[in-house]
C-alpha cells in the first residue's frame, strides 16, 4: 500500500494512491488530524473533544464508529495495536505534506508554499458542537503560524546578509 498523503496547509486534503479521498463523517476525519499531529492519545479524552455533551457510553460508540470509518476508507492496519483506553495511528503509514518541511525547515518548500493560494493551516475546518477540538485547532494553528513566520523571516535575513543559518 502507499502512503496516506496528508496536507493541513490550507484546506485539509487527504490523498491516497494520487486520489483525493473524502472522509464522510466530519468528526472522523477530525479524529485522523489529531492523532496524526498528537500521537497516541486517551480514548476519554477524545470523546470529550468530538462529542462532550453525549453520555460515556454514547461518545465511546461514536469513536469506534469513527475508527471504523477511517479504517474502512484508509486502510484496516492505520492504527497500531489499540488497547482498551489508547488510540494510535501508525505513523509511518502517513506523509504529512506541508508540515513535515515547515518542521524541517525545508526553504525550497517554504518559498514554494508562499505561492500556494492558502497557506492557513487547516482553513475552513471546523466541527460543530466540538469547542474543545477548535480550541486544538486555534492552538495548533498559532504555533505552526508562529514557526512559519519564524522560518520566513530567517531566510530573509539570510538572503540578506549572506550567513548560513541552521535550526535544531
Amino acid at each position: 500500500m502507499d502512503r496516506i498523503s496528508i496536507d493541513l496547509l490550507g484546506e485539509p486534503k487527504i490523498t491516497m494512491d494520487n486520489k483525493t479521498v473524502k472522509i464522510p463523517l466530519k468528526k472522523a476525519e477530525g479524529l485522523l488530524y489529531m492523532l496524526l499531529l498528537e500521537g497516541q492519545m486517551e480514548k476519554l479524552r477524545l470523546c470529550s473533544y468530538f462529542w462532550p455533551e453525549a453520555s460515556p457510553e454514547i461518545s465511546k460508540k461514536n469513536l469506534r464508529n469513527a475508527i471504523y470509518i477511517l479504517r474502512k476508507i484508509l486502510n484496516k492496519n492505520i492504527f497500531k495495536e489499540l488497547n482498551r483506553s489508547t488510540v494510535e495511528l501508525n505513523r509511518e503509514l502517513f506523509i504529512m505534506e506541508g508540515l513535515d518541511y515547515l518542521v524541517e525547515f525545508d526553504e525550497s518548500y517554504l518559498l514554494k508554499s508562499l505561492n500556494r493560494d492558502n497557506i492557513n493551516f487547516m482553513d475552513n475546518f471546523h466541527i460543530s458542537n466540538s469547542y474543545e477540538f477548535d480550541m486544538w485547532i486555534e492552538e495548533k494553528r498559532s504555533k505552526y503560524i508562529s514557526k512559519l513566520e519564524k522560518h520566513m523571516y530567517l531566510i530573509v535575513f539570510d538572503k540578506k546578509t549572506n550567513i548560513d543559518i541552521k535550526i535544531k
